[in-house]
């Protein structure tokens, strides 16, 4: 998932408008303050985005485009066209 859209934030955010929207975010979905089953899960999902944003070497590295062309192939098939 894309850490701005995460965020709440358009890409190319300046890092004061990272910095607010985190915060905003953690103190809304902090365990120890919203008792929602879900508030966890996205309180980790927040702060990963966050780490992503400020943090470059932490964030996972890209997946080149040729392995999502190879699963898209896997999954549906060699695309051929039969045009006559």
């Amino acid at each position: 998932m894309n850490p701005y859209h995460v965020l709440g934030l358009t890409e190319g955010a300046k890092p004061e408008e990272i910095k607010h929207a985190y915060r905003t975010l953690a103190k809304r979905y902090h365990p120890d303050v919203n008792p929602s089953p879900d508030a966890a899960d996205k309180f980790k999902q927040i702060h990963a985005a966050f780490e992503a944003l400020t943090n470059p070497q932490s964030a996972p590295p890209p997946v080149p485009v040729y392995t999502w062309v190879r699963v898209y192939r896997q999954y549906y098939g060699a695309t051929t066209s039969t045009t006559a």
